[in-house]
């Protein structure tokens, strides 16, 4: 969609901002979300209206650099209400932290990806990022720690 398209819609680029700062205002600061999260978690805007699909929301939200990061996830973006980066690994190690337990089950995991963020994996890519982190994932168990103090808690 060509910006003279949004024009003709009465879109300017001043209403593109605004619709910034109402996804930033509805995530808060340092949290990590996709378009699919912002809808499933009962964000709505009028821009919602035009029908079109999530990557055209995004693609507005990746424009503004100075608040907002992202990482692309396979066919998605990750972003990250902050201009200091986004970190999938990060991202994962929160995930996990906010377990009760401080553990997970890996299919857990990769459900709990694609049910809350529209984020698809492979096992073995979710795996591989997990161990570019101080988190551990025991093969035997299938499970994801926060770290191996816990491991050995629950081992």
């Amino acid at each position: 969609v060509n910006f003279s398209k949004l024009k003709k819609l009465g879109i300017t680029k001043e209403y593109l901002k605004q619709y910034c700062s109402d996804v930033l205002e509805f995530i808060g600061k340092d949290k990590y979300f996709t378009t699919f999260s912002l809808k499933k978690n009962g964000f709505y805007h009028e821009l919602d209206e035009l029908g079109f699909d999530d990557y055209f929301y995004t693609s507005i939200l990746i424009e503004d650099k100075n608040r907002i990061s992202y990482r692309r996830i396979g066919k998605n973006k990750l972003m990250y209400s902050s201009n200091e980066g986004s970190s999938f690994e990060v991202f994962l190690e929160n995930i996990v932290y906010q377990q009760e337990k401080l553990y997970i089950e890996i299919y857990e995991l990769n459900d709990l990806l694609k049910e809350k963020y529209n984020l698809q994996f492979n096992i073995s890519e979710l795996i591989n990022s997990i161990k570019n982190t101080s988190m551990h994932y025991d093969p035997v168990s299938k499970i994801v720690f926060a770290d191996y103090e816990i491991y050995y808690e629950v081992i």
